[in-house]
C-alpha cells in the first residue's frame, strides 16, 4: 500500500513513522442514481478510530470514514495505518489531516468505480467543494475532543494490549465465527435489517469501529490465532450476548434462510448458543474475580428493541 512516511506533529511534539497497510470498502448502499447537480450541502460523513498494538512501539491505527450524500449512497471505508513510534501517547494519537485526506481520496476512487461498473453518471467535482478551512476545523476539533476525552497512563494501555487469542479448535472458532456471522447480518448485509440505524443505536454498546476490528482478525482465523486485545474482548462478549438472544427470538426469521446458505444451519446454530453462552459466562465470572467491572457487562439490554 502506499507509504506517506510522515515524521513529526508540531503541535502536539509527536513523532512517527507510518505507512498505509489497507483499505477496504465496509459498506456500499445507493439507490442507483446518476450523481449530478446535487449540493455540497447534502453530504455528511464522520470518522471513527480504533488502535491495535502490535508489539513494542509498532500499532494499527484503524480510520473508519463514513460518507452519505442524501439520496444518492452512503459508504463507509475503512484504511488501515501502520504506525512506529517510541511515543508513550500513542493512545491519545488523532488521524492528521494527511491521513484523513489520503482516506477521503479513496472515498471518491471507490464512488467513482460503483458509478462506472453500473453505467451511472458521476460528477467528481461535488467531492472537491469542500474546502481547505473546512478539513483544517474538523482536524483541530478531533484533535482537541480526544485530548480531552482520553485519559493516558497504565490503564488505558492495558486497554489495548493483547488479551485473549481464539485459536482454531472446533469450540473456539466456532464463537468467533458464528459471532460475526449474525452480527454482519445486523450491521451491514442483511436487507430485513436497517443497518444504519443498528449501528447508530448501538455505538455506545457494541461500536462497529471496534466490531469491525476484532471481525478482520476471526476472519483469519482458518489460517491462523486470532488475537484481540481487553477493550475488543469486553465488546466482543456484549456481541455474543446480542447473537445468543437473536437466534433464540423471532429475529429468526429474518436470519435463518441466509444463515442456514452460510453453513451456519440449525445444528451449528444450538452447538453456538451452548458454547458461546457459557464463554460468556465464564469470562463474565473471571473478570469479576478479579475485582474489575465492566459497564456493558452489567446492563440488561433490550436487544428486541435496540435491533431494527
Amino acid at each position: 500500500m502506499e507509504e506517506i512516511k510522515k515524521e513529526g506533529n508540531p503541535e502536539e511534539n509527536f513523532y512517527y513513522n507510518i505507512t498505509c497497510d489497507d483499505v477496504s470498502v465496509i459498506q456500499y448502499d445507493w439507490l442507483k442514481e446518476d450523481l449530478v447537480d446535487t449540493q455540497i450541502s447534502e453530504i455528511k460523513f464522520s470518522t471513527t478510530e480504533d488502535i491495535d498494538k502490535l508489539e513494542e512501539g509498532v500499532f494499527l491505527y484503524h480510520l473508519d470514514f463514513r460518507f452519505e450524500l442524501e439520496r444518492f449512497f452512503y459508504i463507509h471505508l475503512r484504511a488501515v495505518y501502520r504506525i512506529e513510534t517510541e511515543e508513550p501517547n500513542m493512545f491519545k494519537f488523532q488521524p492528521q489531516k494527511d491521513m484523513t485526506m489520503m482516506t477521503y481520496d479513496y472515498i471518491k476512487d471507490a464512488v467513482n468505480q460503483y458509478h462506472e461498473d453500473a453505467g451511472k453518471t458521476f460528477n467528481n467535482e461535488i467531492f472537491d467543494e469542500i474546502t481547505e478551512e473546512f478539513w483544517n476545523d474538523y482536524i483541530s476539533k478531533k484533535c482537541k475532543d480526544k485530548l480531552d476525552r482520553e485519559w493516558i497512563g497504565e490503564d488505558l494501555q492495558n486497554l489495548h494490549k493483547n488479551y485473549y487469542t481464539f485459536t482454531q479448535d472446533y469450540a473456539s472458532a466456532l464463537v468467533a465465527q458464528g459471532t460475526v456471522k449474525v452480527m454482519d447480518e445486523v450491521f451491514f448485509y442483511n436487507p430485513s435489517f436497517n443497518h444504519k440505524a443498528n449501528q447508530d443505536r448501538l455505538e455506545q454498546i457494541i461500536p462497529p469501529n471496534h466490531y469491525i476490528t476484532f471481525r478482520n482478525q476471526f476472519n483469519k482465523l482458518d489460517t491462523e490465532e486470532a488475537i484481540i486485545s481487553f477493550r475488543k474482548f469486553a465488546f466482543l462478549i456484549v456481541a455474543i450476548d446480542c447473537v445468543c438472544h437473536l437466534l433464540t427470538t423471532n429475529h429468526l426469521d429474518y436470519l435463518e434462510e441466509r444463515l442456514d446458505a452460510m453453513n451456519f444451519g440449525k445444528e451449528l446454530r444450538a452447538d453456538y448458543i451452548q458454547v458461546a453462552a457459557r464463554f460468556s459466562r465464564d469470562s463474565k465470572a473471571n473478570i469479576k474475580s478479579g475485582g474489575v467491572t465492566i459497564g456493558n457487562w452489567e446492563e440488561n439490554y433490550d436487544w428486541d428493541k435496540l435491533i431494527t
